[in-house]
């Protein structure tokens, strides 16, 4: 028995077993349609019911419904009161006061809803008007987080569920109202309301219990889910296709109907009718004709054969616009002409920003959709002899002739990013994206198109660089930056094959009895014209690259071979630590890259440990915890690197499988002086505790921070005070005069990061 038995109940359970000897799990529920909603049964139902009365069946569980208002059962389940709760969406906040399924049901998030005809389209369009909102929701906190963000002033109606919400518009006590997207789905056609353009605060809905030691229920939950979702005919994807499915909605009365198939029965008769009299003729005159027409036939397929392949070869395919090689044409044309008047010509270089986001979130269909809109919108944007090429991708370039001044692009370009105020509808739904604006000047910046182009270019990424969505003109200064970039991109491109990588390697030791347990690997460039180069100089060059893949292998195989070679020498039981670039954990390659280098070295796997930056833990995908779980698997070691300076959930921390955290030098740095360090610092070593973590402390420059982290139970640490990152030749002289024990040292040392 999960919790004592109250109010109405829904028994479901084994038939071999009596239903009063069965388990209870009391279940809060409330009208939240398709995910739980009472039908005309007076039965709770709903894609999250069918899922736990299937788990209730296999685990033997009687469900006892506890139906209420969503504040008033949010209370309930932090009391104890419930065993669980249906459809709650997860967030930090929650994270700490309940717990949640791993396995979330269905992705969700808010939208705005309105009366069919209310001129509402964006956040700006609320100002002073009422607004219903239901009372504790996730996305009402995240609504009014945005209208914030607008300064937009509005009435607040409250609401018990969202069918309230729908009610109040439905009967003009409320202009608009928020609701989840599931909701809204399949229900908006019963209230006559529509969906707007505003959307928000993606989410994921999951089954949550009360925070406690007892998670029997949880994990059997999250075991369930995790194997029918593996089975696409199991009941979570039969529950997803029948409530997700929206009912059709009557325009027409019954009657009404079948008077107009009646008539146009009639009608079509009489067509069929009239047309059998006039083939008649018409084939008697078609067998004079058909031998001329062959002829005519044959030519027009000729000459539009050659129409269309002129028309490929100068357009492009999805837009339709002119592409690249009908601008460098028209280019020349009206690079005469300029000449000839004393004119400048503007090239604009629009590239849209975060394109991807609504690939990844929409589909490419949406998103090609979405190019098509923006081609046809821009193009409406231009004077009759000016044109607009698409390039491919995401990319557009606009071409402005007659330009006298700086003032007359000014005017282009504003009616350009005027185009992207108003939401686009893809069909899905409709969004807004906005576009970050390059443009040069023919000839003040280059008199040839290549030159122009690049200039374009840069300037679009200098754009970008200051937060997008914006118009950047030229600088000579983005061309310099440009080119010194290409120039450290090519250089490293040649060094590893030139073998100028080198591997640095700073000791850690066990902070309790200063004995030497591990050597983190640390990455240097030894550029023959510029001498040592630290990473944080050409590590994010290598990740846009892609040149992290190869280098990321190189320091793998490397590190891993290296410590086999000292465990020969020296002991057995060193750990070598491999920093892993983020850009490297967005692809699967890098398990069989750690499988690989383990082979080659013979070194075991649990030698072997990788620091993974915080911020692949912000949003964990599945893609994520498969990689994560992989690697688990080979053995190795798993830490989550400058731990606290991002903004990793809890709830997801504990649900990694990491056994190490290291505390950011930021945090050690402050020790003992700064409050807030030391209080942090502590913090996150009572933390990893808790959690069965083992903790690193980064960068310890003093004897002071030494005993504070020692006191505090703070296991591992390293930095200048322990030793400095070493080539291998002088790590192997320190390890000589170390490998037992690491005196205490007298003198501290205050030194920069330890890369």
């Amino acid at each position: 028995m999960f919790a004592l038995c109250c109010g109405p109940a829904s028994t479901v359970g084994a038939s071999a077993t009596p239903t009063a000897s069965l388990p209870t799990v009391k279940v809060g529920v409330y009208e939240n349609k398709p995910l739980v909603f009472r039908n005309t049964d007076d039965r709770f139902t709903g894609i999250a019911v069918d899922v736990l009365e299937y788990a209730a069946r296999q685990e033997g569980w009687r469900i006892d419904y506890a139906p209420g208002a969503w504040a008033d059962l949010l209370a309930k389940l932090e009391n104890g009161e419930l065993d669980l709760l249906v459809g709650i969406a997860y967030s930090e906040q929650r994270g700490r006061r309940f717990d949640f399924t791993t396995e979330d049901l269905v992705a969700n998030w808010g939208v705005v809803y309105k009366k069919s005809k209310a001129p509402i389209a964006s956040p700006l369009d609320l100002t002073d008007h009422k607004v219903a909102l239901m009372r504790d929701s996730i996305h009402t906190r995240a609504f009014i987080k945005l209208l914030e963000q607008f300064d937009v002033s509005y009435v607040t109606v409250e609401a018990r569920d969202y069918s309230e919400v729908f009610q109040l518009i439905h009967d003009g006590a409320a202009d608009a109202g928020v609701v989840n997207r599931l909701y809204g789905r399949r229900n908006a056609v019963d209230y006559n309301v529509v969906a707007t353009g505003i959307i928000f605060n993606p989410i994921h809905v999951h089954y949550a219990a009360p925070k406690g030691p007892d998670r029997g229920v949880i994990e059997a939950l999250d075991r369930h889910l995790m194997a029918l979702k593996q089975d696409k005919a199991s009941v979570y994807y039969q529950a997803l296709d029948h409530w997700l499915r929206v009912p059709p909605a009557t325009i027409f009365p019954a009657w009404l109907q079948w008077t107009i198939l009646a008539l146009a029965g009639i009608l079509m008769l009489s067509l069929l009718m009239s047309a059998l009299l006039r083939r008649q003729v018409t084939l008697k005159t078609f067998e004079l004709l058909s031998k001329s027409k062959e002829l005519e036939k044959e030519v027009e397929e000729r000459r539009s054969a050659q129409q269309r392949l002129n028309h490929l070869a100068y357009h492009d395919s999805l837009t339709g616009l002119p592409n690249r090689m009908s601008f460098h044409e028209r280019f020349q044309v009206v690079m005469r002409d300029a000449d000839q008047n004393g004119t400048k010509i503007a090239i604009l270089f629009i590239d849209l920003d975060r394109l991807k986001t609504i690939n990844d979130s929409l589909g490419h269909v949406a998103g090609d959709t979405l190019l098509t809109m923006v081609a046809k919108r821009l193009q409406s944007c231009l004077r009759g002899q000016d044109s607009i090429n698409r390039f491919g991708g995401d990319e557009y370039i606009v071409m402005v002739s007659h330009i006298n001044s700086v003032s007359d692009v000014d005017i282009v370009t504003k009616r350009l990013m005027d185009a992207f105020l108003k939401p686009f509808d893809v069909g899905a739904q409709e969004v807004y994206i906005t576009a970050s604006i390059g443009v040069a000047l023919y000839p003040d910046d280059d008199r040839t198109i290549d030159g122009l182009l690049m200039d374009a270019d840069a300037a679009m990424y200098s754009a970008k660089d200051q937060g997008r969505n914006r118009v950047q003109l030229y600088n000579r200064e983005f061309t310099n930056r440009a080119v010194e970039q290409f120039g450290t991109e090519s250089r490293l491109r040649r060094a590893l094959a030139r073998e100028e990588l080198r591997l640095y390697y700073q000791p850690v030791i066990d902070i309790q009895n200063h004995r030497v347990v591990g050597l983190e690997a640390l990455l240097r460039w030894d550029d023959p014209d510029r001498g040592m180069i630290a990473p944080d100089k050409f590590i994010a060059l290598a990740e846009d690259t892609g040149l992290i893949m190869p280098i990321g292998e190189w320091v793998l195989e490397r590190a891993c071979t290296q410590l086999q070679n000292w465990h020969a020498r020296f002991a057995g039981d060193l750990r070598v630590s491999v920093n892993i670039s983020s850009r490297q954990f967005e692809h699967q390659h890098i398990v069989k890259s750690v499988e690989t280098a383990l082979k080659k070295s013979g070194l075991d796997p649990g030698m072997l440990e990788l620091e993974i930056t915080e911020r692949i833990f912000l949003e964990p995908t599945e893609a994520v915890l498969s990689v994560l779980g992989a690697l688990k698997a080979q053995g190795v070691h798993l830490s989550i690197d400058d731990f606290g300076t991002g903004y990793s959930s809890l709830g997801y921390l504990k649900q990694m499988p990491v056994d190490c955290l290291k505390i950011d030098r930021s945090f050690v740095r402050g020790i003992p002086a700064d409050s807030d360090d030391t209080e942090i610092t502590a913090t996150i070593i009572a933390m990893a505790q808790n959690l069965h973590m083992a903790v690193v402390a980064e960068g310890i420059e003093t004897r002071e921070q030494l005993e504070y982290l020692r006191t505090k139970g703070c296991q591992f640490g390293q930095g200048f005070y322990i030793a400095r990152p070493l080539p291998t030749e002088q790590v192997e002289e320190w390890l000589r005069s170390h490998i037992q024990s690491v005196p205490h040292p007298q003198q501290p040392t205050t030194v920069a990061d330890k890369r």
